[in-house]
């Protein structure tokens, strides 16, 4: 007599099946994101080995033993990943990893890797402190300067409102007498209003010079406004 099956017995294994298969393919989810280590949030494959690539890069190294805070080396190695994008034409990708940074770092962490992908990481840190051969001195100015980039760099919109900016800078630069202050204009109408503001501020200060470097294949145009007494690179 062939007995029938039991219907219990048979739903219990396919429970523990599903179980163990789920089980297994987060399993394998979590090894896969314990070896991509701390650029796990990405999720991006791809992108994930591009970021890495930036470590073998000389200025890496430099960065690594200067920048002592991890969450902001992380910002200029992704800016140095958003810059290989950028040259690559991959604007998909570089738009992506763009949003993925705001997204886990907020506005300054973006800032910090725009100015590193705009390669402005050095000047701005040359800007903003003087030399010291005291090197506990030089990693908290370094960690300090980044962590208020929105104080020294304006990134300047599309939409940009050229007199209120141009006065909210000028203001500043009475109160606080800078070494310097970058603004970045990236794209033809940003680029257009960069041009305006600092037209604006040149007249309505004194005892700093304006220097400017451009990228015209890329409409990008980057405002060095540098205190006189800051000797040139």
């Amino acid at each position: 007599m062939v007995s029938e099956p039991d219907p219990i017995a048979s739903t219990v294994k396919g429970a523990a099946k599903a179980v163990m298969e789920h089980f297994e393919e987060k399993f394998e989810d979590f090894i896969e994101r314990f070896k991509r280590g701390e650029l796990a949030f990405i999720v991006d494959k791809e992108t994930i080995e591009v970021v890495r690539k930036q470590r073998e890069k000389p200025s890496w190294k430099l960065y690594r033993k200067y920048v002592s805070d991890s969450d902001i080396r992380l910002q200029i190695e992704m800016g140095l990943s958003l810059r290989a994008f950028e040259k690559e034409k991959n604007y998909e990708k570089l738009d992506n990893l763009r949003r993925i940074i705001r997204n886990k770092f907020g506005t300054r962490g973006l800032h910090v890797a725009q100015l590193s992908q705009n390669g402005l990481i050095d000047k701005y840190l040359w800007l903003l402190f003087e030399k010291t051969t005291n090197e506990t001195e030089l990693k908290e100015g370094i960690s300090e300067s980044l962590k208020n980039i929105d104080k020294y760099v304006g990134f300047i919109k599309a939409e940009e409102s050229i007199e209120h900016t141009g006065r909210r800078i000028v203001t500043q630069i009475d109160a606080h007498i800078p070494r310097g202050i970058i603004l970045l204009g990236i794209g033809k109408k940003a680029e257009e209003n960069a041009k305006e503001i600092i037209n604006y501020i040149k007249v309505r200060i004194e005892g700093y010079r304006i220097e400017i470097q451009s990228e015209t294949e890329d409409d990008k145009s980057y405002y060095f406004i540098i205190r006189s007494d800051v000797e040139p690179t």
